[in-house]
């Protein structure tokens, strides 16, 4: 009878404290558990796992960069403006011999370019700003979130630091090529960005020629002049916002690796994976809940 009323505590313990479970779980939150766990058994760890917090300083500052709101670069007032100075009957070549209207010409490239730049573009952004935003998997992976309950409240054991320590080179030999990986990517962002702004200012310098000249009867000379000189500049300012989204995707591609591996390493601290090749224990076993709450009933628990 006895027995039974004790075993009945320690499940109702459980129950409760399988709720009251960490509701927003970092990999800072995380790496400080396990620094802390490590310091009760002897082992300062330092610095030695900040790799698994964020793969690079940079990434808050691009995170914020690429949440502002980005300027459109055509208002429709300004457009129909412009297309007022155009000749009606003013053509440009596209691709020899074939020509199109002007007007239709430079309406066709401003949407164009209006639409990357406020759409396709923080679209990609958002993609890699969630990628930033990754936390451990706690309130999607049932499996993960259970393992962290328990892990969280049991006292780590010695040996498996050491084990940690070991696997530390590995990690980081992982960690590193994929920071060089980053690195890479964003300079070909930042190049992207930067023709973005070259081309935009010289397409500008153009569009005000254009608007100099009468609504009402353009100069006709002076306008296939001006187009001649805007539809490459055009051209290349689009092609920098693509180059801008497909290296974004790079960025996003190189960041869900990231991700994917320290969640991997996140689960090899905890006993999740006994080894970083291991695969995923699938429950947690009952001797480390029954260890566990021997200790919690006997004021034992490591918080």
């Amino acid at each position: 009878m006895k027995s039974s009323i004790i075993w009945t505590i320690v499940f109702l313990l459980l129950f409760i404290q399988l709720i009251n479970s960490e509701q927003d779980l970092t990999f800072s939150n995380f790496v400080d558990k396990f620094n802390k766990k490590a310091a009760k058994k002897g082992f300062n760890m330092g610095s030695r796992l900040l790799f698994i917090v964020q793969i690079s300083n940079t990434v808050d500052k691009l995170k914020k960069k690429l949440e502002a709101p980005r300027k459109e670069f055509m208002n429709s007032k300004k457009l129909r403006d412009l297309l007022r100075r155009i000749p009606n009957d003013l053509t440009v070549n596209v691709f020899e011999p074939a020509e199109i209207n002007a007007r239709g010409f430079i309406e066709h490239s401003v949407t164009s370019i209006n639409n990357s730049q406020i759409v396709d573009i923080p679209n990609a952004g958002k993609e890699v700003c969630s990628e930033i935003a990754v936390k451990p998997p706690i309130f999607y992976d049932k499996v993960f979130d259970n393992w962290f309950k328990v892990w969280d409240h049991d006292p780590i054991n010695a040996e498996h630091v050491r084990e940690v320590e070991k696997e530390l080179k590995d990690m980081t030999i992982i960690y590193e090529s994929l920071l060089n990986r980053f690195n890479e990517i964003m300079k070909s962002v930042e190049a992207a960005e930067a023709g973005i702004q070259y081309y935009w200012k010289f397409i500008n310098r153009e569009f005000d020629r254009l608007l100099k000249l009468d609504r009402k009867q353009p100069d006709a000379a002076k306008a296939k002049e001006i187009m001649v000189a805007l539809q490459p500049l055009l051209e290349k300012i689009f092609q920098q916002q693509q180059l801008l989204i497909q290296h974004l995707g790079g960025v996003k591609c190189v960041l869900g690796d990231y991700n994917e591996n320290r969640i991997r390493w996140v689960e090899f601290l905890m006993s999740m994976r006994e080894s970083l090749t291991a695969d995923r224990r699938t429950s947690v076993h009952m001797e480390r809940i029954i260890a566990f709450f021997a200790n919690l009933l006997c004021g034992h628990s490591d918080f």
